[in-house]
């Protein structure tokens, strides 16, 4: 296998920075505030999650050539954790502004949308050929190699084919409601493709050439993907494309193994909870952690996620 270049892109916000918040209000209509999946505080919450999630980039993927955090006018809290465990870091660190991404675009910002986001981060200056991609709320629990994301000379996807008309029969079962995977639908029909890569809770390669390639051919999906301010039903899903793209048109491999994946999620019941955390507890081996919603699980209850995942990365956080 060829050498190559790898870096890292975390997007990041802090929803309870009181100015994000007052922007995020004046921009957000009455329905979209009150739904957590869209406007609400819990999809813009930070619980120091992107200290855990760049820890466990440091520790368990050394060969990165470096780390972009986009965020939209903010100071992530890496710094402090970053110098007290990698003294002798040598990942360079960079925040990327909305601004840098969204050049050109200016007209479409503030942005409050992940999925438009992702649609313009291969937009960041010097940044790799190839990158992972990761939400703040990832976790990287194992040791990685260039193996895991490369099979020879192949690039490797995290997920699993589905097919167009199965998405479509779930969708007309579930009377029009097929939730995210009706983006990864809408993404196959962008590509004019019969089957697409269903994507999982796992960091994601990209090759950045497949998706400046794709949005420079049809400008129309671009400029639909970020012009959706909140996140949106009718949005195209940037991860499903680029994935589906690479299997299709560069012989990416398609790979899942629930072995690999943690995933974590507040639930009402608390005993199902800590089942649900002493699970994951257990499997030591597990390569990936993905806690959803930090701040609706108790707090008693979060911090011993906190802790524990602190001791898996060998750190120690403040």
């Amino acid at each position: 296998m060829a050498e190559k270049q790898i870096d890292a892109v975390i997007c990041w916000v802090d929803g309870d920075d009181p100015a994000h918040r007052r922007k995020r209000m004046e921009y957000a209509s009455s329905r979209q505030a009150a739904r957590d999946d869209i406007a609400g505080p819990t999809r813009y919450a930070s619980r120091n999650e992107i200290a855990y999630c760049v820890c466990s980039l440091l520790r368990n993927v050394p060969f990165l050539h470096c780390i972009y955090i986009i965020t939209d006018g903010q100071d992530p809290p890496v710094w402090d954790a970053v110098a007290k465990n990698f003294p002798e870091n040598r990942i360079p660190i960079r925040v990327v502004d909305h601004r840098e991404v969204f050049r050109g675009y200016e007209q479409v910002l503030p942005v409050f949308s992940s999925a438009a986001i992702e649609t313009v981060m291969w937009r960041i200056e010097g940044l790799s050929e190839w990158f992972l991609y990761l939400n703040d709320d990832f976790a990287v629990t194992a040791p990685l190699t260039m193996e895991d994301f490369f099979c020879g000379d192949r690039p490797v996807v995290f997920g699993y084919w589905h097919r167009t008309f199965t998405a479509r029969l779930e969708k007309w079962w579930k009377a029009g409601r097929l939730h995210f995977r009706d983006a990864m639908l809408r993404a196959a029909d962008a590509i004019g493709t019969r089957r697409f890569v269903r994507i999982m809770h796992t960091p994601r390669l990209y090759h950045r050439p497949v998706q400046e390639r794709f949005y420079r051919e049809h400008p129309e999906i671009f400029l639909r993907n970020i012009g959706f301010r909140f996140r949106s039903p009718l949005r195209v899903d940037n991860n499903s494309l680029v994935a589906t793209l690479m299997a299709l048109e560069e012989g990416a491999v398609v790979r899942y193994d629930k072995a690999d994946v943690l995933y974590l999620q507040p639930r009402r019941c608390r005993a199902r909870l800590l089942r649900a955390f002493e699970k994951c507890r257990s499997r030591e081996n597990a390569k990936y952690f993905c806690v959803n919603s930090l701040d609706k699980i108790p707090p008693d209850i979060a911090a011993r996620i906190q802790s524990w995942l602190a001791g898996r990365l060998g750190i120690t956080l403040d």
